[in-house]
C-alpha cells in the first residue's frame, strides 16, 4: 500500500482546499495559502505541491469554461481515518488496544478518560 502522507506543505493545501468547500482555480489558491499560513510561498512552490498531491490522488484537475480547477477527492475525516489506519498497521501490528497501551505510557487513566473511551465504544456498538 502506498502511503498518502502529506508532508507539511501539501497539509496546508489540502486544509486551504477543505474549507474553501469549492474548486478553486490556481491564482486564488496561491492567495489563500499565503494569506492562511502568511509565507509567500511562490506559484512554483503551490504548484509542485499540488502536483504531489495530485500523485497521491488527494486532488485532482478539472477543466471548467477553459480554467483549471482544483479539488479535494478525500475529505479532511477520511485523510485522517486513512492516515491512522497507515500509522496502526505500521507501527502497532494493526491494534488499536496496542496503540492505545503505548499512548498511555503507563500512566493512570483519569476517570473522565475512562468515560470517554466507553462512550466511543458505545457508539462503536451502535455501527
Amino acid at each position: 500500500m502506498s502511503s498518502i502522507h502529506l508532508t507539511e506543505g501539501e497539509m496546508e493545501i489540502m486544509e486551504v482546499l477543505w474549507e474553501c468547500e469549492r474548486p478553486m482555480g490556481f491564482g486564488e489558491l496561491h492567495k489563500c495559502v499565503n494569506d492562511r499560513t502568511k509565507r509567500n510561498w511562490k506559484k512554483q512552490t503551490v504548484n509542485t505541491l499540488l502536483f504531489r498531491i495530485r500523485q497521491k490522488n488527494l486532488a485532482r484537475d478539472v477543466s471548467e469554461s477553459g480554467r483549471r480547477l482544483y479539488i479535494p477527492l478525500i475529505t479532511r475525516n477520511e485523510y485522517i481515518k486513512k492516515i491512522s489506519r497507515e500509522f496502526l498497521d505500521r507501527n502497532c501490528e494493526g491494534s488499536f488496544s496496542k496503540m492505545l497501551t503505548a499512548l498511555n505510557g503507563g500512566e493512570k487513566v483519569s476517570e473522565e478518560e475512562k468515560n470517554e473511551l466507553k462512550r466511543i465504544q458505545e457508539e462503536w456498538e451502535k455501527e
